[in-house]
């Protein structure tokens, strides 16, 4: 998460700086920075929930994969060495 708020700082002080320095009258301004920053605003809360999701997902699984072989009986013992 640390690099993904670093490119969202970036990105935004970026957008306030060009908003600032560009030949765009106010109004264009406006819109412009009250679209970008609220689908900024939904990019951030999407990473936060599927960020969230996976753990979730993965404490909810049972563990039924198995890893051995279950021996039944001894003769079965006798037939793996």
């Amino acid at each position: 998460i640390g690099i993904i708020g670093i490119n969202v700082y970036y990105l935004i002080t970026s957008l306030v700086d060009w908003l600032v320095h560009n030949d765009v009258p106010k109004l264009g301004n406006v819109f412009i920075g009250i679209v970008v920053l609220t689908l900024t605003a939904i990019y951030i809360i999407a990473i936060g929930i599927t960020g969230e999701l996976p753990h979730v997902y993965m404490h909810s699984l049972a563990d039924v994969t198995k890893t051995y072989k279950e021996i039944e009986s001894k003769k079965d013992v006798q037939n793996v060495e």
